[in-house]
């Protein structure tokens, strides 16, 4: 199995990150926000942003990485959506402090949100 996440499958520029905030649809789960659109290259992209807010950098790279490996590993079949993910700010300074649950959270909010996008 190949572990790369190649540029062609990323979200790069500016103009491809204002494009998906300005006319797009969110879907929330949990902690997370999956803000997509369709493009016309054929593949799907991913784009992270996820803010200083939500911890440190063990945090950020540790939830960027789950992302990554989630939707590296999810089957697109003819979705060929740009997707944003980001941290949901308010339900995050909400949560109680438990670690071990917010983790279990943070995974099950990965995989659902990719679920409800591979069913579009």
């Amino acid at each position: 199995m190949n572990n790369s996440f190649p540029k062609d499958c990323r979200l790069l520029s500016k103009k491809d990150f204002n494009s998906l905030r300005s006319d797009s649809t969110r879907l929330r789960s949990g902690f997370l926000v999956f803000i997509y659109k369709e493009n016309s290259l054929g593949k799907p992209r991913l784009g992270l942003a996820i803010s200083r807010k939500f911890g440190n950098a063990v945090k950020r790279n540790d939830l960027k990485r789950r992302v990554r490996e989630k939707f590296r590993t999810t089957n697109f079949v003819g979705n060929n959506l740009d997707i944003l993910v980001t941290v949901n700010q308010k339900a995050w300074s909400q949560r109680s402090d438990d670690g071990s649950r917010v983790e279990t959270s943070l995974r099950k909010d990965i995989e659902r949100g990719f679920s409800s996008l591979v069913s579009l």
